[in-house]
């Protein structure tokens, strides 16, 4: 016969509150409660249970919050770096291996972008920052909304002169009366 197997009986251990809060950031980073269990060494079954503290939460959102933090400083440097390159880029061109025609040898010469290059990057820029000030970007415009405001035009010029010929009918009834 097939013997019942049994799970080890693990030694119970106490955990910290540095154990707790570690426990919080590995998941954090892992994703999940097997990977962040077998990380740590610890029962998967004493991670779950600690999900479900009011505590956990916690400490979830704030490690997220120190994730978000920690990111946008790097995204913010990259900017400036990305910044100071393509002023450069701009200012003082990039570097090309070109042949100097005179000794027939590789030189290293700083090339100035074209203007369309510098155009473009102007562009997505400006782009760039008109999004960051939450302006619009670019210009819309419905499919003949200037012809249909000419038409209303137009039409309100007819009615006028309608008014205007029933008015001076009115008048020249009258002074046919009065003869």
């Amino acid at each position: 016969m097939l013997e019942k197997r049994r799970k080890k009986r693990v030694k119970s251990r106490r955990y910290t509150d540095l154990d707790k809060r570690q426990a919080v950031i590995e998941f954090t980073i892992v994703g999940t409660t097997l990977g962040t269990a077998k990380n740590l060494g610890m029962p998967r079954d004493t991670l779950r249970a600690w999900m479900k503290s009011d505590w956990w939460f916690e400490l979830l959102q704030e490690a997220r919050d120190d994730i978000d933090d920690r990111m946008e400083a790097e995204q913010a440097h990259i900017i400036r770096l990305a910044h100071k390159r393509v002023i450069q880029g701009l200012t003082e061109g990039d570097e090309k291996l070109v042949v100097d025609h005179k000794t027939k040898e590789h030189v290293i010469k700083h090339v100035l972008p074209s203007t369309q290059q510098a155009a473009v990057v102007g562009a997505i820029f400006t782009d760039k920052r008109r999004q960051k000030l939450n302006l619009p970007t670019s210009v819309t415009s419905t499919t003949g909304g200037m012809e249909a405001l000419a038409e209303q035009f137009r039409q309100l010029a007819r009615d006028h002169e309608s008014y205007q010929e029933k008015r001076i009918n009115s008048i020249k009834g009258e002074s046919e009366e009065v003869k």
